[in-house]
């Protein structure tokens, strides 16, 4: 039963969730905290998308420097998934990288120390072809919407209205 269900993939499975990182100008205050690991200054859109690669939650405006995890911590769906009654059914997941934290409702991959068993490989790689949907989401997004490769805004406020826009676009893109 376990081989059939990591050969059809995961039940319930509702979109993916990850976060990418927006290249900005350099902010004049608190310029450190939007400095990322990849020595540029960065805004985070954590994102979730359904299988069509459509935008289903944005949380947008954390510095560049902030972890993943801790984006997602202090995110409205991270608040709303642990509220009572919970936003996402107990049966629904979304599939996340190794940053986000292990939760009823969001699958993440077994740490790969180099003893993994079958099994946990092949749920690694089942977990893998789910999220990369939100891979393709950011790519598709940055596609479209080319101005999101680097923001040179003078007025940061707007940053993340800017972002928000481009998400709703790529939806209605994709509608079409």
């Amino acid at each position: 039963m376990i081989v059939i269900i990591f050969l059809m993939g995961f039940p319930g499975i509702i979109g993916s969730i990850d976060g990418c990182h927006i290249d900005i100008k350099q902010p004049v205050d608190n310029a450190a905290d939007f400095y990322n690991r990849k020595q540029r200054h960065s805004i985070i859109l954590q994102a979730v998308c359904d299988d069509t690669c459509r935008f289903t939650d944005v949380f947008i405006g954390m510095p560049g420097r902030v972890h993943d995890a801790r984006v997602y911590r202090s995110s409205p769906l991270y608040r709303k998934i642990r509220s009572d009654p919970p936003l996402i059914a107990a049966s629904q997941h979304l599939v996340a990288d190794a940053a986000y934290p292990l939760m009823t409702n969001v699958l993440k991959p077994y740490r790969d120390n180099g003893n993994l068993s079958e099994a946990q490989t092949r749920f690694n790689n089942v977990l893998s072809c789910h999220r990369s949907s939100i891979e393709r989401a950011f790519a598709l997004l940055k596609g479209k919407s080319r101005r999101l490769k680097y923001l040179d805004m003078g007025i940061a406020d707007k940053i993340p209205d800017v972002i928000l826009s481009a998400c709703i676009l790529n939806n209605e893109h994709l509608e079409q």
